[in-house]
């Protein structure tokens, strides 16, 4: 069934650019988003043991024939090694975010909005070089499209609400957190009194935030101050808005070279 499914899949925005070692580009084929739902299913489900299975070995939604799969190769095996989803409103007027938050108002701002999601890495290729690809990737997409804002769920392998409350505290006061757009979790999505479960005091949940998320903060992204709880998956997650115009000196010099600061 997925199989069938997958014929019907368009490449949107072409991205294709050899980097050294390594390829960052847009999926062109069935073949490539084979390896692209492969990949995720490996890391998601084996490794993370995220959610109660998989697909006949994919990991695939219903999202995935609405956008583009970022894909980085290792031309040595030829291997796609890295991957993210992208969806824009140019393309699709859905996001998977919408799924868990009610975000009307951020979704009816003016501007082309590219949505990141199902973002994983292979293993033993977990390093500043595969980050910096990936982020050239996102640059290079976003930069073709004219994109003013870059937004996305990051997931916290975590059903614990002391441990997004605490996580929360952290972003706060970071000074990184936003309710600019009145986005909030829905009802399905919110925590309950239930899930609070102790944690020691000196329990450093800094160090549950992934690698991209912390990247994206350094590139001046805003988080939503109430994560949403995915009992599907046993995780919460955090909605992160990066707003182009006001993007780090650094990430725009580097990744985004073409975008205006306001």
């Amino acid at each position: 069934m997925v199989a069938l499914k997958l014929k019907s899949f368009q490449t949107k925005v072409l991205i294709n650019e050899s980097l050294g070692a390594y390829q960052i580009k847009t999926a062109e084929t069935e073949a490539e988003l084979l390896e692209v739902l492969s990949l995720r299913a490996e890391v998601f489900f084996e490794e993370k043991a995220y959610g109660s299975g998989k697909s006949f070995g994919l990991d695939f939604d219903k999202y995935d024939l609405l956008g583009d799969h970022l894909v980085l190769k290792d031309l040595k095996t030829g291997k796609c090694i890295g991957t993210y989803r992208i969806l824009t409103n140019l393309f699709s007027d859905e996001f998977y975010s919408e799924s868990e938050f009610e975000m009307s108002d951020f979704t009816k701002t003016p501007g082309i909005k590219l949505e990141l999601g199902r973002a994983c890495i292979a293993k033993d290729f977990r390093n500043g070089t595969s980050l910096n690809l990936i982020w050239k990737g996102i640059g290079a997409y976003a930069q073709s499209i004219g994109a003013s804002y870059i937004f996305g769920c990051t997931s916290i392998a975590s059903l614990n609400r002391m441990i997004a409350e605490s996580m929360s505290v952290h972003f706060f006061n970071q000074g990184i957190v936003t309710n600019a757009f009145d986005i909030k979790p829905r009802k399905k999505y919110q925590f309950k009194r239930k899930d609070y479960h102790p944690i020691s005091v000196d329990t450093d949940v800094t160090q549950l935030i992934p690698p991209l998320m912390n990247s994206y903060i350094k590139a001046g992204a805003k988080v939503i101050v109430s994560p949403a709880l995915d009992r599907k998956f046993g995780c919460f997650d955090f909605l992160t808005i990066l707003d182009l115009r006001k993007i780090n000196d650094k990430y725009q010099r580097r990744y985004f070279p073409e975008v205006n600061h306001a």
